[in-house]
């Protein structure tokens, strides 16, 4: 049995420069911890109750995407991984999968400040596939681009429905959080074309 392991990331390595807030991250199993200046926050996102929008096994991968403090608030974008159900599921639906999101933190000396800001780019669970190879592609001068991702939508028969969705942070207003943006398009199983019609997105 393979043995758990507490791994740490301390969030002050050179691409994040010197003057940027030490905090401390650790995972094990399902749960993340963050330890900004003697305060403890805890995440379990093994519990489906705890946190509705990422469930998964256990994370296996955490990437820091964004790290700064404004006016005392810390704001962090980490990169969250893992598989979505353990060895004992694996021959059951989406026993091979993946689950990834990217979440926003806010927090200072007394702990969180705002609930964090979940965006789940990839999931077998929600049928979400990933588009992150440029991401950098969508980014404004003003915002960056944290996410993007396609997903199916229930249609008529013989019909399919896809709805892309990309997901901006903007470093100079940080309380603002997270904003997407949505398109969808429509095509017809049975047309010669394989071309993708854009339509307006169902609420």
């Amino acid at each position: 049995m393979r043995s758990l392991l507490v791994l740490s990331l301390l969030l002050t390595t050179a691409s994040l420069g010197s003057d940027k807030p030490f905090v401390r991250v650790r995972w094990k199993g399902s749960e993340l911890r963050i330890t900004y200046k003697n305060k403890l926050m805890t995440y379990d996102y093994g519990d489906s109750e705890d946190a509705p929008e990422l469930f998964l096994h256990a994370i296996d991968q955490v990437k820091t995407d964004y790290l700064s403090e404004m006016d005392n608030v810390v704001y962090m974008i980490l990169d969250i991984q893992g598989p979505s159900r353990g060895p004992e599921g694996a021959m059951s639906q989406c026993g091979a999968g993946t689950e990834a999101a990217k979440i926003l933190f806010m927090f200072d000396e007394e702990g969180e400040r705002k609930a964090p800001q979940i965006v789940l780019y990839s999931s077998c669970y929600k049928n979400l596939e990933p588009d992150m190879d440029d991401l950098k592609a969508a980014a404004t001068a003003e915002k960056i681009t944290v996410a993007k991702f396609e997903t199916y939508l229930p249609g008529t028969e013989g019909h399919v429905m896809t709805r892309f969705v990309t997901t901006w942070f903007d470093p100079q207003n940080p309380r603002q959080g997270f904003t997407s943006s949505e398109s969808c398009t429509h095509r017809e199983l049975t047309s010669q074309s394989m071309e993708s019609k854009p339509i307006s997105c169902p609420q």
